[in-house]
């Protein structure tokens, strides 16, 4: 496995770090359905850029930066986050919208993910363990996945695994073939919605529009409902590229440190976590915040050059 590369990172010195703390520690908390207020999230952010405007511009700007080209994801420490998730909102705000759209008891717009609770399919693989983007059972997936680390495992079970979509096209024309590529880029696939949104299916490649869509277990899932039909030689080579992602060694893999926020081009960009040999156990626990846009037009003045 390839390793974190340095130019990914952003180091928040204390001064920053104290500054932001302090500014959403004034505000009044809020459980986590108040947060998925747009509203709400724009007036927690400005909050912490009237305290410090030049270096949460500064900082904003720095993680942007690393989204926009490979590998398409920015890790961040030196931060100090409240118990109330009010920083983790605020700032990933900063990048547009914090979405949960299932709207059920159960879901949460600040995702607290435990090996524990791990969704396993055909009764034991782990999802979380398979390279993937998320919202892959959205109409429209999310922009961006933003994981903190809260604790690590404690046996550095774990490790966060990144590939971005030029390493996974590489991979695919070496190892798969152009003919492969091609069809990964250009046919639409299944892909199946989550009940809660609807149901159903949609279409989509891949690979197309310089963007990549996967988790197997939904264009699978699809099929194996009866919802959609795909020819066998897509079916294969659907099921050869996820073989392909799991014997990978052009992923970065590190252990994020607590504090660690880990923010990812989630159209640009594959993530998982490696295998954890006792999840009942673990102490890990990862908070996970989504983000689709519109950018907030009233905060910072953004780049003209800045897409996702």
């Amino acid at each position: 496995m390839e390793q974190r590369p340095e130019s990914v990172c952003v180091r928040v010195g204390r001064g920053l770090a104290s500054d932001l703390f302090r500014a959403v520690a004034k505000l009044t908390p809020f459980n986590d359905k108040a947060l998925y207020d747009p509203a709400l999230q724009k007036r927690i952010y400005e909050s912490m850029r009237a305290v410090t405007p030049d270096g949460c511009d500064l900082l904003v700007e720095e993680i942007r930066r690393r989204l926009v080209e490979p590998p398409y994801f920015a890790y961040v420490t030196g931060l100090e986050f409240d118990q109330a998730n009010l920083l983790l909102v605020g700032l990933t705000g900063a990048f547009g919208d914090v979405v949960e759209p299932y709207n059920q008891s159960w879901s949460c717009l600040v995702r607290y993910i435990r090996p524990s609770t791990d969704r396993t399919v055909l009764g034991s693989r782990v999802l979380n363990e398979n390279l993937h983007t998320d919202g892959t059972d959205w109409r429209h997936p999310n922009d961006l996945t933003c994981l903190l680390c809260i604790r690590p495992d404690q046996n550095s079970g774990g490790r966060s695994l990144l590939m971005d979509l030029p390493t996974v096209i590489s991979e695919v024309e070496n190892r798969i073939g152009k003919s492969g590529l091609a069809v990964l880029h250009d046919e639409s696939l299944p892909w199946r919605i989550a009940e809660e949104l609807g149901g159903g299916i949609v279409y989509a490649s891949v690979l197309g529009g310089g963007k990549i869509r996967w988790l197997h277990y939904t264009t699978k899932s699809a099929v194996d409902s009866g919802l959609a039909v795909v020819p066998k030689a897509t079916a294969e080579l659907l099921q050869a590229l996820d073989d392909m992602l799991a014997m990978t060694e052009r992923a970065n893999d590190f252990l994020a440190e607590p504090g660690a926020l880990t923010i990812i081009h989630n159209k640009r960009c594959l993530h998982a976590r490696t295998a954890i040999a006792n999840p009942e156990m673990s102490e890990r626990l990862v908070l996970r915040t989504k983000v689709q846009r519109p950018v907030f037009k009233s905060i910072a003045p953004r780049p003209s050059s800045w897409e996702y």
